[in-house]
């Protein structure tokens, strides 16, 4: 049997601070340290904590392609730059505040 190497759940950015989780469910089964039932609990919410971002980032660039691709070449209207901006503000930023 072949065994994952240990690393860590999640990792804090060198320069802004953040902390950004480093788990995926291909290949996290267990968090050393800890029960196994502690461990299952973490990583079943950091994994749908993922999914809920995952979900918003989603949402938030399907509605940035309709507005700067489908709506001015398919419909034939301006790009509402005002929507663009609320969702990149409000869920682009967030998602992926520890990339700055």
């Amino acid at each position: 049997m072949q065994t994952q190497p240990d690393h860590p759940d999640h990792q804090r950015h060198s320069e802004n601070g953040h902390n950004a989780l480093y788990v995926n469910s291909a290949s996290s089964t267990s968090i050393v340290g800890v029960t196994q039932n502690e461990s299952r609990a973490t990583l079943e919410f950091q994994l749908r904590h993922l999914e809920q971002n995952n979900s918003k980032l989603n949402e938030a660039t399907a509605g940035i392609f309709f507005e700067r691709v489908v709506r001015p070449k398919a419909i034939y209207l301006e790009t509402n730059t005002k929507h663009v901006d609320k969702l990149r503000s409000r869920t682009l930023s967030k998602a992926l505040d520890y990339l700055t």
